[in-house]
């Protein structure tokens, strides 16, 4: 869906620009008050909001670029991290009280990781972040997305497997099914000290992609270098799924630990990004 960019007033942006480097909640920085220029004078992006755009408003959007290197806010989150991580704690303690099976886990990513690169934004390559406390996070809906296109693609497609893979996932067919498994959203482990780093990417045939095909793609075109925001290698989540059937957590557990060493999680999986270690520290709860 294609966004707008509203953009501040002249004595919004000065109040802005004054306050921004106190700024310690990293996704508020990243999503709502990221720095963008048209070359001459820097100007402030607010918020997008998902809405049908005219060919004007269009390609005023497009001469503007993010600015976001020299203004990312450099903040220590341990504390806050570890006041999320007791109460997390505390939520699955309830949990296996009321007859829930509960399985929380520490990995170290493999690679850098990109979650989120398709959410809305002026760099057009968004992050993940945990509201309202702003550090990044692996959203539970992906976790699970990756395990069932896991499944899907390298396990046995007996009758028997399907049956389980419809339970434990659920299905939107006829009336819909609920699935017997809770996949949570994972956070970082608060002894992180540097939860982002930028990386690059360089298309090097921009008149060819943006034609989608009609120019050829040709060495004479000029790279466009394109900066980003990842998860840096050796970061250190909190992975945690619950269900009232044992059985099926374990399973789900087992596809979910391949799932992530395998296919990989988030953006870029293809060359290499979002892979994690099958090695785990279980969190006793």
């Amino acid at each position: 869906m294609l966004t707008t960019m509203l953009l501040a007033t002249n004595n919004c942006h000065e109040i802005i620009k004054a306050d921004l480097k106190q700024c310690e909640n990293i996704g508020l920085w990243f999503n709502f008050f990221t720095p963008v220029y048209d070359g001459k004078e820097e100007v402030k992006n607010f918020q997008t909001r998902g809405t049908k755009i005219t060919e004007n408003e269009k390609s005023r959007k497009a001469k503007y670029k993010p600015a976001l290197l020299k203004d990312l806010p450099q903040t220590e989150i341990q504390e806050l991290l570890q006041g999320f991580h007791e109460r997390k704690c505390s939520f699955f303690k309830q949990l296996k009280s009321n007859n829930y099976a509960v399985k929380m886990v520490y990995v170290k990513s493999c690679s850098r990781v990109a979650v989120g690169m398709g959410n809305d934004h002026p760099s057009e390559n968004g992050l993940s972040f945990q509201y309202p406390l702003g550090f990044p996070i692996i959203p539970g809906s992906t976790i699970k997305g990756i395990t069932k296109h896991y499944v899907e693609m390298f396990c046995n497609h007996q009758k028997s497997d399907e049956t389980i893979q419809r339970r434990i996932f659920g299905s939107n067919q006829n009336e819909g099914q609920q699935g017997s498994v809770m996949f949570f959203d994972a956070y970082p482990c608060e002894t992180v000290k540097s939860l982002l780093e930028y990386d690059v990417m360089t298309p090097h045939y921009g008149k060819y992609y943006s034609s989608e095909g009609k120019n050829p793609p040709a060495d004479y075109d000029s790279p466009n270098i394109i900066k980003f925001l990842t998860v840096p290698k050796d970061t250190a989540f909190y992975f945690q799924l619950s269900s009232q059937n044992k059985q099926d957590l374990d399973i789900a557990w087992e596809w979910f630990k391949k799932a992530r060493a395998t296919v990989g999680i988030g953006g870029k999986t293809n060359v290499g990004y979002g892979r994690f270690s099958k090695e785990e520290e279980e969190v006793i709860l």
